[in-house]
């Protein structure tokens, strides 16, 4: 009777959680036909846009710290992006659902099987933008507000709710220069308490300069310094990171070979929160070479050194590293899961083709080891990862 009742139990979760997924999908579709409506009527203008993605993946002679060896896994994942986008003369309004577990935010991917039960997706972004004249300010969800040429410091997956802004300064056979800037809010779980509810956030604040120019009239230079500075005040992220970070692209004037150089410094002070061996572990760096063969193969070549409190673990990508950590709550539910994607060094080498515009299929590899061993690890945690990515984008 028991087994039954919890049969039913899960299927009801399951349905009313596939009703949920169909009522978001069926809003978004009439929403969008309601502004499609409005095109005949004024300038406005409305595009859809999204993706599917399907990945095999293999992990092999991996080490965790804390667990020693962990056994081989081959995954089979999907992912999928479906958005809107709704122009209206200097405004823009946007939204974007995805697959993935709202608790892991670094990875948008769904794994295949599970006796074919629909698979949960959520929203991604939600956003309204103001622009004009090379500035634009916008609030919601929204892709971080900060140029980077990859992922190391942040993953593009992980979206923050917040507010963004930005310049562009057109200075001739100069350059130019882009201003951004970005306040995030992170965990607002005193909303329910008389302190002040804004105030006592904890919060991201991202600011960076951007210089662009063509030099020796066949060469483009991007130079971007930048801060991020957060406010955590929560039980699982309670160190703050105050990161100066810089990126440098110098890349043809064709676009086919490019050389990228990412360097990372958190300047917070840890020695009276960490132990000796990690309040020092602060730098990171990493460089990449790209280049691309008549539009239709791409090859990179990066290396990557990035200590334990160089980036914010939580944040960064997730694509180098395998172990997790999640963090379970008193009823041994997981309330949020997230890839220690820091305190390692190693190279990625990938492969991509184009097939046709908007569909191409990617292989890539990663090999990486840790770079300290805290007070009783095991061993020091490594991975070596294949995967191969099909993509279709529209």
């Amino acid at each position: 009777m028991n087994e039954k009742k919890n049969v039913l139990l899960t299927f009801e979760n399951y349905s009313f959680s596939m009703k949920k997924n169909i009522f978001l999908l069926l809003l978004l579709f009439w929403f969008s036909n309601n502004l499609s409506f409005s095109q005949y009527h004024d300038t406005s203008e409305l595009k859809f846009y999204g993706s599917i993605r399907f990945r095999a993946q293999i992990d092999r002679d991996s080490e965790s710290a804390d667990k020693g060896s962990l056994p081989d896994t081959e995954n089979l994942k999907l992912r999928f992006r479906f958005g809107l986008k709704y122009y209206k003369k200097h405004w823009k309004a946007a939204a974007r659902i995805r697959t993935g577990n709202p608790a892991y935010p670094q990875n948008a991917d769904v794994i295949l099987g599970s006796s074919f039960t629909g698979k949960e997706f959520y929203i991604d972004k939600a956003y309204i933008q103001y622009s004009n004249n090379g500035f634009f300010v916008w609030i919601g969800k929204n892709t971080l507000n900060m140029w980077q040429p990859d992922q190391i410091l942040w993953d593009v997956d992980v979206n923050p709710e917040g507010i963004a802004l930005k310049k562009k300064f057109y200075f001739q056979r100069a350059g130019k220069i882009n201003l951004y800037g970005g306040y995030y809010i992170f965990n607002n779980y005193r909303m329910n308490s008389n302190e002040n509810p804004i105030k006592n956030n904890s919060s991201i604040f991202v600011t960076q300069v951007k210089y662009s120019k063509f030099i020796f009239n066949k060469l483009h230079l991007s130079i971007a310094p930048g801060w991020l500075h957060t406010n955590f005040d929560t039980a699982n992220n309670n160190f703050n990171y105050q990161i100066f970070m810089s990126y440098v692209e110098l890349m043809n004037v064709n676009g086919d070979f490019k050389v990228i150089a990412d360097f990372f410094h958190n300047f917070n002070n840890y020695s009276e929160q960490l132990e000796a061996d990690f309040n020092k572990q602060k730098t990171g760096y990493a460089f990449e070479l790209k280049y691309f063969s008549h539009r239709k193969f791409s090859t990179t070549l990066k290396y990557a050194y990035i200590e334990k409190y160089a980036v914010i673990d939580h944040l960064s990508q997730n694509d180098w590293v395998r172990e997790n950590t999640k963090i379970i709550d008193n009823n041994n539910h997981m309330v949020y899961q997230y890839a220690k994607a820091s305190n390692f060094q190693g190279i990625n080498i990938s492969v991509k083709y184009n097939i046709v515009k908007d569909i191409h299929t990617k292989i890539s590899f990663w090999q990486t080891q840790g770079i300290k061993k805290a007070n009783g690890d095991k061993e020091l945690d490594s991975n070596t990862r294949l995967r191969w990515d099909f993509i279709y984008k529209f």
